[in-house]
C-alpha cells in the first residue's frame, strides 16, 4: 500500500486537485491490493444505475422487496451493543448503545458496579464510583424471542486521582500486559501487540515490546498509562517524564514511527508531545529479529513540553507505534517528576547541577547546565565519602548537558555525586536508591 505511488507525469487534463497529486490507490476501481472505498463519484454512478437502467431499476422496486427477501418482516436474532470508550474514570458518566437486530420492542440493561444498575432505556448512560472492570448484559425481546448478551470486563473504571509522582516504571514487577491497571493496550490490526518481555531491559530484566520485525499492515499498535495525578504539582512548577527505548529498522527503507501523546481527562482526548520517525528513531539497520546487546543500544528521551493545563489527577500518557515492514521495539525505565522532586546545587555563576528522579532505584539523569565549555569529573561517592565509580569523565559544552547513569546494582542507601569542574568549581548532591 504505497500511499506516494504517482504513475502519472503530468496533471490530466480537467483534473480536480490542479496538481501531480499521488495515486488514489484505496477506491475500488483502482488495482491495487488496498481497496477499501468508492469514491464519492463512483458512489453516484451505482446509485444512479439503480435509478435508470431497467434490469437494475428492478432490484429496488418496491414489488420485488417479497422476492428478494427485504421485505419479509424483521426477526429478532441477536442481541449486541457496543461503546464509544470503555476506558473511564472514576465518576465519569458512559453510553451505551444498542447494536441489536431486529425489531426489538423492550431492553433490559445490567451494568456491574454501575449507576443505574438497571436501565430499560435503548442508549442509557451510566456513571461509575469505583474503579474495577466491569461486565455489561443486554437483554432484548420483540414480544415473542428474546436474546441475551454479556460482555465480561467490558468496562474499565479508573482511579481518580491516579498514581502520585514521582512516578517511576521498569517493569520489573508487573506480571502481564495489558494488566488493565498500570497499563492497557490497542491492537489495531489484531496481529503482534505491545507485551511485557521478560529478558530484555535497561536497568533490569523486564521491558514492553513490540513484536514488529516484518510487520507490514501500517496499523497502530498503543499502550496507554493508568492514571497518574499531577493535581498537586504547583502550576510553576514544570514537570518532566523521560524513557528510553531500543530499536533498528530492518532494512533502509523502513519508515515507522514512535509518538508520544497525553491526556489531562483521562484519556477521553490525546494531545502529540513527541513524535520520532525514520532515520531519527533508528538509525541503524538489523535484517534479523533485533534484541538490544547492551546498555549503549538504547536510547533517552526527555519529554518537557508537559504545561499546567496537564497538572490534573487523571493525567495519562500514551505510545503509538506504526508499522513498515521493520523490526522489534523495546521501551523501558519511564520516569515523571516535577522540578521540586529532584535535588539543584549551583556551582557558583557557571554551572547548575541536577538530579533526577531522586530517590530512584534503576536510573538517574545528571543535568549540567553550563554557562562555558569546561572539563568535568563526575563521581559517585558512598556514604562514607569513598569513590565507588566514575560517572563521567570528560567536556562538556555550554547549555544543557544530560548523563545518564545506571544505579540498578547499587545496593540501597545514601549515596553523593560529586562534580568538579577543571574551571575550579565544585559541588556535591545527596542521592538515595531505594
Amino acid at each position: 500500500c504505497s500511499i506516494t505511488q504517482n504513475t502519472c507525469d503530468d496533471v490530466p487534463i480537467g483534473d480536480v486537485y490542479g496538481f501531480d497529486a499521488f495515486d488514489q490507490f484505496e477506491n475500488f476501481m483502482s488495482y491495487s491490493p488496498c481497496q477499501n472505498m468508492y469514491s464519492k463519484n463512483q458512489a453516484e454512478i451505482v446509485i444512479d444505475n439503480l435509478t435508470s437502467i431497467g434490469f437494475l431499476e428492478n432490484l429496488v422496486d418496491p414489488s420485488h422487496y417479497d422476492e428478494t427477501g427485504v421485505g419479509v418482516p424483521a426477526i429478532l436474532c441477536k442481541a449486541d451493543f457496543y461503546s464509544n470508550n470503555s476506558i473511564i474514570c472514576e465518576g465519569n458518566e458512559h453510553q451505551f448503545f444498542d447494536a441489536s437486530f431486529s425489531n426489538v420492542t423492550d431492553w433490559t440493561w445490567t451494568f456491574e458496579g454501575g449507576s443505574p444498575a438497571t436501565s430499560n432505556e435503548i442508549n442509557p448512560i451510566v456513571s461509575y464510583a469505583t474503579a474495577g472492570n466491569y461486565s455489561v448484559t443486554l437483554e432484548v425481546t420483540d414480544g415473542i424471542t428474546t436474546e441475551t448478551k454479556t460482555m465480561e470486563n467490558y468496562v474499565l473504571v479508573m482511579p481518580t486521582p491516579g498514581t502520585p509522582l514521582p512516578y517511576s516504571e521498569n517493569f520489573e514487577t508487573i506480571e502481564t500486559i495489558p494488566d488493565y491497571d498500570r497499563f492497557v493496550i490497542i491492537n489495531e490490526d489484531e496481529d503482534e501487540a505491545w507485551a511485557l518481555n521478560e529478558s530484555v531491559g535497561y536497568s533490569g530484566t523486564h521491558s514492553i515490546w513490540l513484536k514488529n520485525r516484518g510487520v507490514n499492515s501500517r496499523a497502530l499498535d498503543v499502550f496507554m498509562s493508568g492514571t497518574i495525578d499531577l493535581s498537586e504539582v504547583d502550576p510553576d512548577e514544570d514537570v518532566t517524564l523521560s524513557f528510553k527505548y531500543a530499536y533498528k529498522r530492518r532494512n533502509s527503507g523502513t519508515d515507522e514511527y514512535l509518538r508520544f501523546y497525553i491526556s489531562n481527562d483521562c484519556g477521553e482526548s490525546w494531545v502529540l508531545r513527541k513524535n520520532i520517525a525514520g532515520d531519527d528513531l533508528g538509525p541503524e539497520i538489523e535484517n534479523s529479529s533485533y534484541e538490544p546487546e547492551n546498555q549503549s543500544e538504547w536510547y533517552q528521551v526527555y519529554i518537557t513540553n508537559i504545561n499546567p493545563t496537564y497538572y490534573t489527577a487523571n493525567f495519562r500518557y500514551k505510545f503509538e507505534f506504526k508499522n513498515d515492514n521493520g523490526n522489534n521495539i523495546y521501551i523501558d525505565d519511564i520516569n515523571f517528576f516535577s522540578e521540586s522532586m529532584v535535588s539543584i546545587d549551583e556551582l557558583e555563576d557557571n554551572m547548575q547541577t541536577t538530579v533526577y528522579p531522586n530517590p530512584s532505584s534503576s536510573e538517574i539523569s545528571i543535568l549540567l547546565g553550563s554557562a562555558l565549555t569546561d572539563q568535568v569529573t563526575i563521581s559517585m561517592l558512598n556514604s562514607l565519602g569513598q569513590q565507588i565509580d566514575i560517572v563521567y569523565a570528560g567536556q562538556i559544552p555550554f547549555g544543557e548537558n544530560i548523563i545518564p547513569y545506571s544505579v540498578t546494582d547499587l545496593p540501597k542507601g545514601i549515596y553523593y555525586i560529586n562534580i568538579i569542574s577543571a574551571s575550579g568549581d565544585s559541588s556535591t548532591i545527596r542521592f538515595i536508591k531505594n
